[in-house]
């Protein structure tokens, strides 16, 4: 076995680790933070530019709310605990496709109210709601409330999505009359029974 007559020098090793850790430390910091993906999401849905999140999204999410606990009560308004992240006006969809958000604050069971009041021809109508681990499909023949109990919350914050499917193509869902609220008992105070 032959070696090479002439090593690199240790100028040349120093120069090239030096340019390799600056490229490293470039792709790195070119990266979005999470925070200000979260950011991003958060005003897309409200303006209805998307109507859920995407499964890369929805995990993004859920780890922050995860490392960052306050997260899910930021992402509301008013001191909300469960609600609508996408485009709604007083809980009236504007998208077939929307977001919810529940927060452990929320009490320990909710029950999320369906309201629909679209025209007859475009009835039966279908909502499809998945949540971590679940879902559930309502399937809705005529105009009223229905109401879908929640499943217990099994961490701190847990994104939901809902689909509305009708007869009349996905252009026309998205103006149909659903209105999304939640009812939720009160959570229990530590050291009361229920």
């Amino acid at each position: 076995m032959r070696w090479p007559e002439k090593l690199p020098s240790v100028g040349f090793v120093a120069i090239l680790f030096t340019n390799t850790a600056v490229l490293a430390f470039l792709a790195w910091g070119f990266q979005q933070p999470p925070l200000d993906r979260v950011w991003e999401l958060q005003r897309e849905l409200k303006i209805g530019a998307m109507g859920k999140l995407d499964s890369e999204d929805r995990s993004l999410l859920h780890a922050a709310m995860a490392r960052h606990p306050a997260l899910a009560g930021a992402l509301f308004s008013q001191g909300e605990a469960i609600g609508l992240l996408s485009a709604n006006s007083q809980g009236w969809l504007e998208t077939p496709d929307a977001t919810v958000l529940r927060s452990s604050r929320a009490g320990r069971s909710c029950v999320m109210v369906l309201d629909v009041k679209i025209p007859d021809p475009a009835l039966p109508l279908a909502i499809d709601v998945a949540g971590w681990q679940w879902q559930k499909r309502l399937n809705i023949a005529r105009q009223g409330n229905s109401r879908l109990p929640l499943p217990e919350l099994a961490d701190d914050a847990e994104v939901i999505t809902l689909r509305v499917v009708s007869k009349a193509s996905r252009d026309e869902v998205a103006t149909l009359g659903v209105r999304v609220s939640f009812e939720c008992a009160p959570k229990s105070r530590k050291g009361t029974h229920d």
